[in-house]
C-alpha cells in the first residue's frame, strides 16, 4: 500500500508534467488542508518530473534523487555526498534570495510569478533528496 493509499489519496498522471491528486474533501486530515495545496503538490511533483528529464538530456551527471552516480571520465561509480546535494539546495535558495533582494523597497516590484517558481524548484530538491534518504534506508 502507497502511502497515498494509505492516508486516503492518489496521483494520476495526466501527461508527462501534469497531474491531478484526489483528496477526501471531508475526511480529516484533509478537510484542514487548504485548497492551494493540492494545486502547487503537482507542481512539485510537475518539476521533479522535469528534474529528471533534464538528467536524462544529460544536462548534468545527477539528481538530487540519486545516491550515486558514473563519474564522467573514469566509469566509475561514486556515492553522492550530502554537501552536493546541499550546494544544489543552497543555489535554488540563493535563487529564490536573489528575487526577494531584487524586490527591496529601493529596488522594485516582488516578481511574486518567478518567486513561486523557484520556490517550486525548492520544494523538488528537497523531495528529491528524500527519495534518495528512502532509497539509501531501503534494504
Amino acid at each position: 500500500m502507497s502511502d497515498g493509499e494509505k492516508h486516503g489519496f492518489f496521483i494520476k498522471a495526466i501527461d508527462e508534467r501534469h497531474f491531478e491528486i484526489g483528496v477526501p474533501v471531508r475526511r480529516e486530515p484533509w478537510s484542514l488542508i487548504p485548497e492551494n495545496f493540492v494545486r502547487v503538490f503537482c507542481n512539485v511533483l510537475g518539476e521533479r518530473v522535469r528534474q529528471e528529464e533534464l538528467l536524462k538530456a544529460g544536462k548534468f551527471n545527477w539528481s538530487c534523487a540519486n545516491v550515486h552516480y558514473k563519474r564522467p571520465l573514469s566509469g566509475e561509480m561514486s556515492t553522492i555526498a550530502p554537501e552536493s546535494k546541499l550546494a544544489v539546495l543552497a543555489e535554488e535558495i540563493g535563487e529564490v534570495s536573489r528575487i526577494v533582494c531584487d524586490s527591496l523597497p529601493d529596488e522594485g516590484v516582488l516578481d511574486r510569478k518567478k518567486l513561486r517558481e523557484e520556490l517550486v524548484q525548492v520544494a523538488a530538491v528537497c523531495v528529491a533528496w528524500c527519495e534518495a534518504l528512502d532509497a539509501e534506508a531501503t534494504p
